[in-house]
């Protein structure tokens, strides 16, 4: 499947030029990795790839538009996103200064 004629559909179906940018880049790591041909092989790469969910998720959105853009049909996997509980400061760090909020 052509990634080139796939970021052409998404430009004819009004997506953002940075959501087409993502998809391919997305779609390319896909290609490196799997058959995406056979859409079992690439939701059993998927599967088993030690990431967060949130990847996986961005990676199925992803393979979805490819085969969206090849009038193709497939199940999909569903990946629920989790959101991360913030980094709350000890209070030792924010009374000597020691603690900043970039990270």
């Amino acid at each position: 499947m052509n990634i080139v004629n796939t970021m052409l559909w998404m430009q004819r179906n009004a997506y953002e030029p940075t959501t087409i940018k993502k998809v391919a880049k997305l779609l390319r790591h896909l290609q490196r990795n799997t058959n995406t041909t056979n859409p079992e092989a690439v939701k059993l790469y998927i599967a088993n790839k030690k990431c967060s969910n949130a990847f996986k998720e961005s990676l199925i959105e992803a393979y979805d538009i490819l085969m969206r853009s090849n009038n193709q049909q497939w199940n999909k996997s569903f990946y629920a996103r989790y959101d991360k509980m913030p980094k709350i400061p000890v209070e030792e760090k924010l009374k000597d200064g020691t603690y900043s909020d970039d990270g």
